[in-house]
């Protein structure tokens, strides 16, 4: 799967990997929670930046807001990258854009569907 098309729960989940943190599903809630925490905390980055704004300050993720000018892209109007330019992804959200940009840094374009 191509990762500029991981959304939610499968984002959240390849960042949990990225960040070796063991996650694991809870279909009530339809969210991941962190293994091994007391409390199990929900695991939602891509839309918490107490989570995903470490990630994004440590691996010096920046990001924008792009015109919406082609319609390949439909409504994701947010450009991330990290400081060597290497992956930048495209996002409804800047969390989304931070997070697909930080996952392609670590596993490459696409990641296997699990």
């Amino acid at each position: 799967m191509k990762v500029a098309e991981l959304n939610s729960a499968q984002l959240d989940r390849w960042a949990a990997k990225a960040e070796g943190i063991e996650v694991k599903y809870s279909t009530t809630a339809e969210s991941w929670r962190i293994i091994g925490e007391q409390d199990e905390i929900e695991w939602m980055p891509h839309r918490d930046w107490a989570q995903a704004g470490p990630i994004i300050e440590r691996e010096g993720i920046g990001f924008f807001r792009a015109p919406n000018t082609d319609p390949e892209y439909g409504h994701e109007i947010w450009v991330a990258s990290d400081i060597h330019d290497a992956c930048p992804q495209r996002g409804e959200t800047p969390l989304i854009a931070a997070l697909r940009c930080y996952v392609c840094s670590k596993f490459g374009e696409k990641v296997p569907e699990q």
